[in-house]
Formats: C-alpha cells, structure tokens, sequence
C-alpha cells in the first residue's frame, strides 16, 4: 500500500474539499458527485488528441483509443 505525505493528504483535502480517508472509502459514482457539486457543473472527462503527448509512452492516445465517459456510455447501450 502507498504512503501519502501529510502535505499531500493536506493539498488534495484542500483542493477536493474532502480528506483522503473519504475519498478512499467513497466509491467512483459518490467521488464523482460530490467533487461535481464543489465545482457546480457535472465532471466532463474529455478526449484531447494532443501531439505533445506522444513522445511521452501514452500509447491510447497515440492510436486514439482513449475514449471518455460519454462514449464508454454509448457503446455500452449498443451491447
């Protein structure tokens, strides 16, 4: 199990608005809500082709197999 410094538990506390201990017992769906109603609007997790990133070993954006929620979603409901 990986350790967190306490000025790393104290920055994600901060910027979250929760403490590690909750957001390692939440699960993904409850995590997701409670971080969309800090921000105000629903988490967009967004497909970004971007060349810079190549060189740097993400191989599902080198072949654009990196795909996000929304279209998870929709080949789901083709199934």
């Amino acid at each position: 199990m990986f350790k967190l410094l306490n000025k790393t538990k104290e920055i994600a506390s901060i910027s979250t608005g929760l403490s590690v201990n909750d957001i390692d017992s939440l699960c993904l769906v409850e995590l997701e809500q409670k971080l969309a109603s800090k921000i105000g609007k629903p988490l967009e997790y967004l497909h970004i082709s971007d060349d810079r990133l190549l060189g740097r070993g993400n191989i599902y954006m080198y072949f654009n197999r990196l795909i996000g929620k929304s279209e998870v979603d929709v080949k789901l409901s083709r199934i």
